[in-house]
């Protein structure tokens, strides 16, 4: 038997079964054509070697003035901006604290990992991230570890705890008397938190509800709206052919 040339239309058509698609292409997976033919896509080339904190949510790409090509990455913990290779953090700043607030507010303890902080009313919540700047070595940890940016863990009001990489050498107390500067960064959740979490249980409930209820008489009367301003139109064009 002869051989038979099979032709096949580029692209992959969908909008037909496979079988009524003769001739042509109906799935495809991980492929593109060129000229006509289908090939392999090329795979993917890493934007930015840098990690996030989080999971991101949303993706933003714009271009500036001078033509650059950004993109913005929103996680459920911070805000970023990729720049060529690189990601910025421009999570907005939500509070600072500095001296005399910061006078003393570091403690460690032996042979532990964790650094205590106090600040009266601090403002912060379990899962934020505070920058320190200005603090001095103290209970063996360097200034290095602590004078960066650190996920807390809130223990009350007035008082969090972060953990550095170094163990404490001893029990250790800071006396801040060079200004030290602390940045609270916004919250993650701040719609949660804000409204969510403080508007009572019921009221969604209610809301819930009522909802439907809202759309449905707002439907209703914009279709009676509409009805009587189809009426009122038809009269006056009867109006002005007897006229």
């Amino acid at each position: 038997m002869p051989l038979i040339k099979l032709g096949f239309k580029p692209g992959v058509n969908r909008d037909r079964t496979n079988y009524s698609q003769e001739g042509g292409w109906w799935a495809s997976d991980k492929i593109r054509f060129r000229q006509g033919f289908p090939e392999k896509i090329g795979g993917w080339e890493v934007e930015t070697f840098d990690q996030y904190e989080g999971q991101a949510r949303s993706l933003f790409t714009y271009v500036t003035l001078d033509g650059s090509i950004l993109i913005t990455i929103g996680t459920h913990k911070k805000i970023y901006v990729n720049a060529g290779t690189t990601l910025y953090d421009i999570t907005p700043i939500r509070s600072t604290r500095t001296t005399p607030d910061t006078d003393n507010c570091f403690a460690t303890t032996n042979a532990s990992t964790t650094v205590t902080v106090s600040i009266t009313g601090h403002g912060a919540s379990t899962g934020d991230y505070v920058t320190f700047t200005g603090a001095t070595a103290t209970g063996g940890v360097p200034a290095g570890e602590l004078n960066a940016e650190h996920e807390i863990t809130v223990v009350d009001s007035n008082t969090f705890t972060f953990t550095v990489t170094l163990i404490s050498t001893a029990i250790g107390l800071m006396f801040s008397w060079i200004n030290l500067f602390v940045e609270y960064i916004i919250h993650g959740m701040v719609f949660s938190e804000a409204w969510y979490a403080v508007l009572p249980t019921g009221f969604w409930i209610f809301l819930y509800v009522i909802t439907p209820f809202i759309g449905f008489l707002l439907l209703t009367l914009s279709l009676h709206l509409l009805n009587r301003m189809a009426i009122y139109h038809s009269r006056l064009i009867q109006f002005v052919a007897k006229s």
